[in-house]
C-alpha cells in the first residue's frame, strides 16, 4: 500500500481518510481526485459531450454523487 501512496500529495493522502481500499486493488496506484474526474469527463466527451459539461458532471459524480440518483438533482447540480 505504501508505494501507490508514494506518488500522493499529503493533501491528496488525506482526503483518501474513510476511503475503502479492496484488498485485491492495494498493488494499483491510487487515484487523485483530479485523476477520477479526468478519467469520467473522458468517457462522457467520447459519447459526444462537450468537454465544460462533461468536467462540470464528472465533478458531481465524484464529490456528490447521491445527486445522480434524485428525481430533483437537476436543480441543484445547476446551481
Amino acid at each position: 500500500m505504501q508505494r501507490p501512496l508514494r506518488g500522493l500529495t499529503a493533501e491528496e493522502i488525506k482526503q483518501l481518510d474513510g476511503t475503502v481500499i479492496m484488498a485485491n486493488e492495494c498493488g494499483r496506484k491510487v487515484k487523485s481526485r483530479e485523476e477520477q474526474i479526468g478519467a469520467i469527463a473522458a468517457t462522457f466527451m467520447a459519447s459526444g459531450m462537450d468537454e465544460e459539461q462533461a468536467r462540470t458532471l464528472a465533478t458531481v459524480a465524484i464529490d456528490n454523487p447521491h445527486l445522480l440518483t434524485t428525481k430533483e438533482s437537476d436543480d441543484e447540480i445547476q446551481d
